[in-house]
């Protein structure tokens, strides 16, 4: 399976952690988990950059509802934003 595919396989199992502890945050994150978090995206980059791993991006939505999500890729890094669309 493609690794791109393994990350977003671990977002969907892991989604209702991630709204438990990391509402409103960015975290940056593999198939191994988060490698990062923060309110500041700049922040989660950096830290997550730092640890030499590919990764995603996901923004972790205040609330639960839809979401919309939008998949940017950029040799060697792969990021992931998503966005809340409030219902």
């Amino acid at each position: 399976m493609h690794n791109s595919r393994k990350r977003c396989k671990w977002l969907n199992r892991n989604r209702q952690m991630l709204l438990d502890l990391y509402k409103n945050q960015y975290i940056a994150y593999n198939t191994n988990g988060i490698i990062a978090h923060s309110e500041n995206l700049r922040e989660v980059l950096a830290l997550a950059n730092a640890a030499k791993q590919p990764f995603l991006i996901y923004l972790v939505p205040r609330r639960t509802a839809s979401i919309e999500i939008y998949q940017f890729a950029s040799a060697p890094l792969l990021v992931m934003i998503c966005n809340q669309i409030l219902a």
